[in-house]
């Protein structure tokens, strides 16, 4: 059914066929084989990249939300794998499409964002595993795997609950290759944020914080110590000697 070289024509064919189930000049038993396999495999695909967004939304919108994807949906991507980032980006622009027959709620949407960012996470390369020795004077990097992001509710519980306080959450890989998340207080997001934009040293934050506050660096070597070494720990922040790939 298929050249051994697509054209442009061909491939615009059997995506039409996907979206609308019929296409002219295609055998119809072949094509219906084919349009299963490919909207089965992009359904599947997005069921296990939204679990939770699939679980906490009324089953007819998140099954209005695939057909209007299916359908509707251009691609930005050849790859398979970005389906799932142009699904959610599919989704939050829904609101402004009305002719795609569906609108997911914005609950859902925060879940989406929160699981998109644990893929992102998760595919991205695993931190090297190394010992190494450091001091405050070790400048450090924000983990190329973190995600940081603000969301109006904890998209981290167990039961997300729409009506709960706006937290800001973490999202990163460890060096084993295991994806975690938890929220973070604003001194957190600060320090986290200022390690993503240029490698930092211990000492550097402290004597900036001390500047800012006109405080002794003295006062929050402690605190700031604290935070440091579990995030080195945790395989978040990284050391700027060639660790990160």
């Amino acid at each position: 059914m298929q050249p051994e070289t697509p054209t442009a024509e061909f491939q615009e064919i059997l995506a039409r066929a996907v979206r609308q189930g019929h296409a002219d000049g295609l055998p119809p038993e072949r094509l219906a084989v084919y349009t299963r396999l490919v909207r089965n495999n992009i359904n599947s695909f997005i069921e296990r990249c939204y679990p939770q967004a699939a679980a906490h939304t009324a089953a007819e919108q998140w099954a209005a939300a695939k057909e209007a994807f299916l359908r509707h949906g251009r691609a930005h991507s050849p790859y398979f794998q970005d389906i799932p980032g142009e699904f959610l980006d599919f989704c939050q622009s829904g609101a402004n499409q009305p002719d795609t027959g569906f609108r997911l709620p914005e609950s859902t949407l925060q879940l989406m964002r929160f699981e998109h960012s644990q893929l992102l996470a998760e595919t991205a390369p695993a931190p090297l595993a190394f010992s190494f020795e450091w001091d405050e004077d070790t400048p450090f990097a924000l983990s190329h795997t973190a995600q940081l992001g603000d969301y109006p509710f904890d998209v981290c519980a167990d039961e997300p609950d729409p009506q709960s306080e706006a937290v800001s959450v973490l999202v990163w890989q460890d060096s084993s290759g295991s994806v975690y998340s938890r929220p973070i207080d604003a001194v957190d997001k600060i320090l986290l944020q200022a390690a993503a934009e240029s490698p930092l040293s211990q000492a550097q934050i402290c004597r900036t914080l001390a500047e800012v506050t006109q405080t002794p660096a003295e006062q929050w070597q402690h605190q700031i110590t604290d935070r440091w070494q579990q995030w080195i720990d945790e395989d978040i922040l990284l050391p700027q000697n060639g660790s990160q790939p």
